[in-house]
């Protein structure tokens, strides 16, 4: 993170080594947070007096207990700039009042990555409470892609034990540090949507960026900060599993012919741009009925960006279910068929419709039809 730091601007980067009181057993490194917190504080007071610095002009970034640590460094610190907790410890601190955890009144923004919010029961070492101004949940906040490995991939993938071991154990844990290093000189934005929960973002429900709804997780988070006065403003996001992990998301909108008879199956679609495409996607996490006249929103997401788009292809698979019959298909003697008449584009703040004519949005069960006329 220091090389990413001094690679991106002029800073003067301080880093803090408290490994001899960072060690086990974790509850005396929990109580050695404080002290370590008012040493930094103490530190920046110096820095004040003797080197004319400015405390609005600090950012101190900590993982896990150090998330805590920032945060009673700036309760000790008036007018501090900025904290950034990745991954804020959980146990001994989640739930808590927060005079004993990170919280928004330790600097003038505060924002953190949650990455591994996860029960401690199955190795969860972060927490799910939002603890700053702008709290950003990628992939819903606890299990990271790529994060999945066993032991001896681990292994092999790190190149020793060592590291294999702290990856297997504590690889969603990391990640948020990993976010932040490749934000600070990522040309992708890490763009992140304001939501009520993960399951709505996925839905697609919350790509709309007006109205400042969207965020940036990483180092430039400030600059698209949450409305004054408001805190725990949750924001969510999609990550790739290996680097580069920041992704630009799309909102697409079917709509249903009238006309359409009612099919139950899964969807999938596929766009292309002027400066890339995203192929051939399932939107549909399971089976399920579509309605003529009915909208269906999902969302889809690539590791860059697509630009304007041209066109959109769609194709179904239908499915019947046992225990409606009359989605039955019996030898394939029946020929479920969508009408598909619109779809809507959205991404960030561009937005794409593109209509269909007649029976030419007419979509018989695994055949695909293409949509580019823009309406």
């Amino acid at each position: 993170m220091k090389d990413a730091f001094l690679t991106q601007g002029d800073y003067n980067v301080i880093l803090v080594d408290w490994g001899g009181g960072s060690k086990l057993p974790y509850t005396q490194a929990t109580a050695n947070t404080r002290v370590v917190g008012a040493l930094i504080a103490k530190l920046i007071n110096f820095l004040q007096e003797r080197g004319d610095a400015k405390p609005q002009d600090i950012h101190i970034i900590g993982h896990s207990l150090g998330s805590h640590i920032a945060g009673y460094a700036g309760e000790r610190t008036p007018n501090l700039g900025r904290i950034t907790g990745l991954d804020p410890a959980g146990p001994y601190f989640a739930g808590t009042d927060k005079l004993v955890r990170l919280d928004p009144t330790d600097a003038t923004f505060v924002d953190a990555i949650h990455s591994d919010g996860s029960p401690l029961i199955t190795l969860g070492f972060g927490m799910m409470q939002p603890v700053g101004h702008a709290d950003y949940y990628p992939n819903g906040g606890n299990n990271q892609p790529g994060c999945d490995k066993d032991p001896i991939s681990s292994v092999l993938v790190e190149g020793s034990l060592y590291n294999g071991g702290k990856q297997y154990v504590a690889c969603n844990h990391l990640r948020s540090y990993t976010y932040f290093t490749e934000s600070i000189n990522s040309r992708c934005p890490f763009t992140s949507y304001r939501c009520k929960d993960f399951d709505s973002f996925q839905k697609g429900l919350c790509t709309d960026c007006s109205n400042n709804n969207c965020g940036q997780m990483g180092l430039h988070a400030d600059l698209h900060k949450p409305r004054a006065g408001t805190v725990n403003t949750k924001y969510y996001l999609d990550t790739s599993a290996n680097r580069p992990f920041c992704r630009y998301h799309y909102q697409i909108q079917v709509t249903i012919g009238s006309t359409s008879k009612s099919w139950r199956g899964k969807l999938y679609a596929s766009m292309h741009g002027t400066k890339g495409e995203i192929p051939d996607t399932l939107l549909t996490s399971s089976s399920q009925y579509f309605t003529p006249g009915q909208s269906y929103t999902f969302l889809a997401s690539a590791p860059h960006d697509v630009g304007d788009v041209n066109d959109v292809v769609v194709h179904w698979h239908h499915q019947s279910s046992l225990l409606n019959p009359f989605q039955w298909n019996p030898f394939g003697i029946r020929n479920p068929t969508l009408l598909i008449s619109r779809v809507h584009i959205a991404h960030a703040s561009k937005q794409s419709n593109f209509c269909t004519q007649g029976k030419e949005g007419s979509l018989e069960t695994d055949t695909t039809v293409r949509l580019y006329r823009k309406c």
